[in-house]
């Protein structure tokens, strides 16, 4: 929790490097944290550890921020972490129509967010998620649909 980015930064790279239960424990309570940056480095650090289980609550983390940084970090740690879980959270970002139709309308960055991170998943289970965003009206959210589904 340390303001110091060096040392913040420093303490992210030692997690890393622990990779234990006590460790992924602390980055999930610092994920959901009111200081954004200390949140956003936790969902980032998270994101490279890999942890089992640690999908359910980025996922709620994603659903829950009002902030683009974290929601971002979240997409990027969800297509690293690569489960089931995560491929339904990005799909349903980029299905998100906004408030009009009842639905919750992400910002532009963290759709296409979404969509990058989706191209790390198992290719079987995103080529459906993708084809429908092959029309969708933001140009990054489209070239990563067209360019993943042209490649397989």
């Amino acid at each position: 929790g340390d303001k110091n980015h060096q040392v913040r930064q420093a303490a992210f790279n030692l997690a890393e490097r622990l990779h234990d239960d006590r460790t992924v424990n602390l980055l999930l309570n610092c994920a959901v944290s009111e200081d954004s940056e200390l949140a956003t480095g936790a969902i980032r650090c998270l994101g490279k550890l890999k942890p089992a289980g640690a999908s359910a609550q980025l996922i709620s983390v994603l659903q829950t921020t009002r902030h683009t940084d974290r929601a971002l970090a979240c997409c990027q740690a969800l297509g690293q972490i690569g489960d089931a879980a995560g491929l339904q959270a990005l799909a349903r970002i980029l299905a998100a129509k906004g408030w009009f139709y009842l639905g919750r309308r992400y910002d532009a960055k963290v759709r296409g967010a979404a969509a990058f991170a989706l191209r790390a998943l198992p290719p079987s289970t995103v080529a459906e998620a993708l084809i429908p965003l092959l029309n969708d009206q933001d140009s990054r959210v489209r070239r990563v649909a067209r360019t993943y589904i042209q490649s397989r």
